[in-house]
Parts: C-alpha cells; sequence; structure tokens
C-alpha cells in the first residue's frame, strides 16, 4: 500500500460551489484513488451535497455537520477512483452559499476498496473524538475543523497530525488540520482519535474519520461472498458481498449447505440454482487486466458446470469463466478470457476431482494480461500454467453469475463457498495462506495470530508521510 499526503487548498470567499483548479493528485495508476478531506463553514444550515475529483464523482464518507444557531460546520473525506492524470480540479458543492472552504488531498494505491470503509466517526465535541476500528494493514485519516481565529491550536491523539492550516474569510480565520495512520500489524480496536483544540472558547467543531482495509489479501480484492446466509430452499435468499457492494440475486431459491467455513450456496443443477447480479448494478467486475479467482467447490456430480462467470455467447459478450468440464479430457479445469467477446480462448489443467458431494477442493486462477496466461491452483498448490489466452479481457454486458454461464446455462451442481474476486494476480504463496491447510481462511483473512487483541497500542507513532506496505 502506498499512501501520500499531497497538499491543502482553501477559499475565504462566499460560494455555493467551490473550484479548486488544477490540484496535483499524483502519479497516475490504474489503481489510484484520490482522498480528499472537506472542511468548511456556512451561516445556513446546510449540508455538502458533492465532490469532484478530475472530473469523477467521489463518494462522500462521515460527512459531517454542527448546526448551532442557524451557523453551519462541516466536515468530510471524499474518495474517488482517479487512475489517469497528474492534476485534476476539485469541485466541492454546498447545499447553500457558504462562508469558506479548504481541502487536503492524499493519494492511495493498493488500499483495497477505498470507497467501502471499513469504519467511520464524526464527532461535534468541541474538540472532535470518538473510537474507531483500524484492521491489519489498513488506514485512518482524520479531519477536524474548528471556527476558531487561532492557528496552531489543535494537538492529535491516536493520529499523526500531516498538516494543519487556516481559511481567512471576512477577517476571520478559521482552523483545519488533518492526520492519518498506518498499523503495520494487527487490528488496532476501538483506537481513540482525538483533535484537541487548545482554545479558550472553541466554536462550531466537526471532525471526520475514516478507517480503511489495506495490503496483503484485501489489495484489489473487488468482491468476496462468505456464502453463510441460511436457506431451506423455500424462497430467495440474497447472498451478500462481504467487501464490496456486489450482493447476488438468489435465482431459484437456492439452499444452504454444510460450507468449508460456516455454510455455503448448495445449487442444483436440476433446479437451476445459482446466484447473480445485472452488469449495470455492479460495480467492480468489470475486470479487464489481471485477474484472479478462488474458492471452494464440492461437487455433487460429474457433470459439466461453471463456477463463476461473467460471459454470454448472446450478442458476443464473453469476458470471463472459471468452470469444470469432465469431458476435456487433461483440460477438466477450465478458464476462459475473451478479448473481443466473440470467442476467445477456453483451456485448461487436468483435475479429476471426487464428485459424489463428499469432498471439498479449494481451486482458484490467476489470469496474467500481459502474458497472455492463466495459473492454476487446487487446494493451494500449483496445478500449472496455460499460456496463449489473450492479452486483455473484453469488458462485457453480461451479468456476473455464481454458479452458472450466461443467464442461466451450465449451472453449478454442488457447494460453493468463500468465493473473491481480485483485480491483479493473486501469488501462490496467497493461494496457500486461503487454503490454509485445508482449513480455509475466511475474509477479512486474519489468522488468530494477526488479530492482536491486546497488544499495547503507541498512539503516538509517527508515520513515514510516503511510506509503502
Amino acid at each position: 500500500m502506498d499512501i501520500s499526503f499531497l497538499q491543502t487548498a482553501v477559499s475565504g470567499t462566499n460560494a455555493a460551489e467551490y473550484t479548486f483548479s488544477s490540484q496535483s493528485i499524483g502519479a497516475a495508476d490504474s489503481d489510484r484513488y484520490i482522498i480528499c478531506c472537506v472542511a468548511w463553514r456556512a451561516s445556513a444550515d446546510t449540508t455538502l451535497s458533492s465532490v469532484s475529483i478530475g472530473g469523477v464523482a467521489a463518494t462522500l464518507l462521515a460527512n459531517n455537520v454542527n448546526v448551532s444557531g442557524g451557523e453551519t460546520s462541516g466536515t468530510c473525506i471524499a474518495v474517488a477512483a482517479v487512475p489517469s492524470g497528474t492534476t485534476g480540479d476539485v469541485v466541492v458543492t454546498i447545499g447553500a452559499t457558504a462562508l469558506r472552504c479548504g481541502i487536503a488531498l492524499y493519494r492511495a494505491v493498493g488500499l483495497g476498496t477505498p470507497t467501502v470503509p471499513h469504519d467511520t466517526l464524526t464527532s461535534d465535541a468541541d474538540s472532535p473524538t470518538g473510537t474507531i476500528d483500524i484492521p491489519n494493514n489498513g488506514l485512518c485519516i482524520g479531519i477536524a475543523y474548528n471556527a476558531s481565529q487561532d492557528t496552531n491550536a489543535v494537538s492529535w491523539t491516536g493520529l499523526t497530525e500531516d498538516f494543519e492550516a487556516s481559511i481567512e474569510g471576512g477577517g476571520d480565520f478559521n482552523e483545519f488540520s488533518g492526520a492519518q495512520l498506518l498499523p503495520e500489524a494487527g487490528y488496532q480496536l476501538n483506537l481513540t482519535v482525538t483533535a484537541t483544540y487548545s482554545l479558550p472558547n472553541p466554536n462550531l467543531s466537526s471532525g471526520s474519520f475514516v478507517s480503511w482495509d489495506g495490503g496483503g489479501l484485501l489489495s484489489k480484492l473487488k468482491s468476496y461472498w462468505k456464502l453463510d446466509e441460511t436457506s431451506d430452499g423455500s424462497g430467495a435468499v440474497t447472498r451478500e458481498d462481504s467487501h464490496g457492494p456486489n450482493d447476488l440475486t438468489d435465482n431459484n431459491t437456492t439452499p444452504s449447505g454444510t460450507g468449508k467455513i460456516s455454510l455455503g450456496a448448495n445449487m442444483e443443477q436440476g433446479s437451476s440454482e445459482f446466484l447473480s447480479i445485472a452488469d449495470a448494478s455492479q460495480t467492480g467486475l468489470d475486470i479487464t487486466s489481471d485477474l484472479s479467482i478462488a474458492g471452494w467447490v464440492n461437487l455433487e456430480s460429474d457433470a459439466s458446470m461453471e463456477f463463476l462467470a461473467k460471459s454470454n455467447t448472446v450478442g458476443n459478450q464473453r469476458g470471463y469463466r472459471f468452470r469444470y468440464n469432465p469431458g476435456a479430457t487433461g483440460t477438466e479445469l477450465l478458464a476462459g478470457i475473451d478479448d473481443d467477446g466473440a470467442g476467445g480462448v477456453d483451456d485448461g489443467v487436468a483435475w479429476s476431482p471426487t464428485a459424489d458431494g463428499t469432498t471439498l477442493y479449494h481451486i482458484g486462477i490467476a489470469y496474467d494480461a500481459s502474458a497472455g496466461s492463466v495459473q492454476f491452483f487446487i487446494n493451494g498448490v500449483d496445478a500449472g500454467t496455460v499460456t496463449g489466452f489473450p492479452t486483455s479481457i473484453f469488458n462485457s454486458s453480461a451479468q456476473f453469475n455464481l454458479g452458472a454461464f450466461g443467464t442461466g446455462s451450465n449451472t453449478m451442481d454442488g457447494i460453493q463457498d468463500e468465493f473473491g474476486i481480485w483485480a491483479r494476480l493473486l501469488t501462490e504463496a496467497e493461494f496457500a495462506e486461503l487454503y490454509n491447510a485445508g482449513a480455509g481462511l475466511a475474509y477479512p483473512f486474519e489468522s488468530e495470530e494477526d488479530v492482536i487483541f491486546l497488544k499495547p497500542i503507541n498512539i503516538n507513532q509517527s508515520v513515514n508521510r510516503a511510506s509503502t506496505y
């Protein structure tokens, strides 16, 4: 993970929309997110409406307001994926004319899914404070604002300060400050974070704090389905995405069954049971470059079946797929990659599973776009690499399925459990970690030794502002 504080910008002009032109957003990267801390004040009861960064609409996190006597102070942390360019305009829109506004920018690469936070906290206390969970190899950023006339008046506990800035407007100076923490190992549970204002009369304070999952198996993870929901098969039960926003619709009332970790989805091929999300509803599953898939399966018959697909022959919308075909002698475990939607390559490695509903296998693929190759894994071990695949994946409009191809063909016959999809290459060590000597490793991927509940926390930890983990 690479996190860098970039700069601040302020305006003391009365406006409902502030444009901070040509702000530095650092080096371009396909996995770059820009985190924008916003502080503002208005003489009306209003809220922050939107933030755009480099023309990209940002997700607003911990959007807080403190209203008193018809006046408002607000803070927010906005996040947007901005993969290209080194500068961009930041546009902040407030629901009514504001008195002043300030922003601070961070560049983040390898931070899992920054638009989906691990935890958030807001505070209207004179010295904004509260407790927040910061995950293993994660990140926490906080911003605090006070409508005072003093500068250099804030000290941080729990986080390490990156900046203090004042915003001048009408002869007044308002103070805002931001800080971060990058824990290197172990969850920091209920960490107290405070921005203490050393002022005789703090005025209209506001604070926003957000923590995110970091690197390791969380890096570039797009979605993860634990499939632990209980279902007797009498009605549809949505399967929740534990990491991202891609909850899956239950088609034909898929029951639950015994998985590797708790329950799994027990799909009966004879009933055409599978899970899906429409292309228009999904976020982050239109992967066009490096791709990894991993999960547990228990095959109940020796039939051809799909494990995961975003691909459809109708309308030439083939993208990527992962399946089993016992009739493809020597290549029974197959990956399909298409770069134009019209055909692509289906190829694989030998696999002879016990297909009677008695054995769970951990299977996975790692597609290397630049090499045009797919590496296959069975029970945490390299099962072979196949070359000759296209060097990109077509951005298909097909729905995304667990347990089916297209709109519901070649359905799964058996149990699927703990399935994840990454927009990067998982390593052999990471597949072995997920297999975990046959025990499995559930999201969010902490082994017992990783979750350090009794570890003393150094709340004054210093942080390299551009450290890479």
